[in-house]
């Protein structure tokens, strides 16, 4: 054997390991590439449904509420002692609109405030001459308002 003959060899093999090596590293590179993707894709996912939960919890709890407070006011049996319900009878509505100030959606958000006011303006008068009829219908429709927007906002078809 001559010494270009054990160079070529030797120039073989190390070409072979070096394309063997590059070919090992790319496919190792567009592996971590793909789940780091993937990875991000999950967490976006993730993130967006805990996003909707939250809304979720946020409509449902305020709407809830809305309800029980509308239940109360508008009880046929309820005692004649007590006409009008203290000043802080709404406050935990406010806290519950905080839930959707913070996760709900824009219009949501909107509803949300005109439903409490109107419930604010029935129960305590609005300082206005409009009927207490006038005020509920509008009471009734902001709350209505609001359960439309949340039910598209999470999605939910009729």
């Amino acid at each position: 054997m001559t010494l270009t003959t054990d160079y070529s060899s030797l120039v073989g093999v190390v070409v072979g390991a070096l394309g063997a090596f590059g070919i090992s590293v790319f496919t190792q590179w567009r592996l971590e590439r793909h789940e780091q993707t993937r990875w991000k894709r999950e967490e976006e996912q993730a993130a967006a449904a805990r996003t909707y939960d939250h809304r979720r919890e946020a409509y449902v709890a305020y709407m809830a509420l809305w309800q029980e407070r509308w239940v109360s006011i508008n009880d046929p049996y309820r005692s004649p002692e007590d006409p009008h319900p203290p000043d802080d009878w709404l406050d935990p509505l406010w806290d519950r609109q905080q839930g959707i100030a913070l996760y709900g959606a824009a219009a949501a958000r909107e509803k949300a405030a005109q439903a409490t006011n109107a419930l604010v303006a029935y129960v305590h008068g609005d300082g206005f001459t409009t009927s207490s009829g006038e005020r509920a219908r509008a009471a009734t429709d902001a709350f209505e308002n609001l359960r439309s927007v949340a039910r598209v906002d999470l999605g939910i078809r009729d």
